[in-house]
């Protein structure tokens, strides 16, 4: 059971992962930064081999970079490292007509329009036009 879980745990709050996890963020940000271990035991792909919550604390300790406090609620730990951040990159508006044109192109040609349900739908109901604004 560790080998499996131990691995599912630190996927889930490896900030790679942490950082594109809107449910672990929100559950997060109601217990004050922290998760709750039970609700670990409800995930899937882990309640499928546990539901033992003191088991699943024990499988927690021995993550690299997760901590879990006396409530029984885990977090990733916190470093004094600062995570380098790239630059944004900036286009000229020619730069995205040229990116986007050919797709958009190939998203009206006739033999895409004619089984793209999605765009029949919304097309239908603007009489007949795409809203601009489901391409942002």
């Amino acid at each position: 059971i560790v080998e499996y879980v131990r691995p599912k745990v630190q996927a889930l709050f490896a900030p790679k992962n942490y950082l594109v996890d809107k449910f672990i963020q929100h559950v997060s940000s109601q217990h004050d930064g922290w998760f709750p271990i039970e609700l670990l035991a409800e995930f899937g792909n882990i309640s499928t081999r546990t539901t033992d919550i003191p088991l699943i604390g024990k499988i927690v300790n021995t993550c690299d970079g997760i901590v879990i406090n006396d409530n029984g609620k885990i977090s990733m730990e916190q470093t004094t490292t600062a995570v380098p951040t790239k630059e944004p990159v900036v286009y000229t508006e020619e730069e995205i007509v040229e990116y986007v044109r050919p797709k958009v192109q190939a998203l009206f040609a006739p033999k895409n329009y004619l089984v793209d349900k999605f765009i029949q739908h919304v097309s239908s109901q603007h009489d007949g036009c795409m809203c601009c604004h489901l391409f942002y």
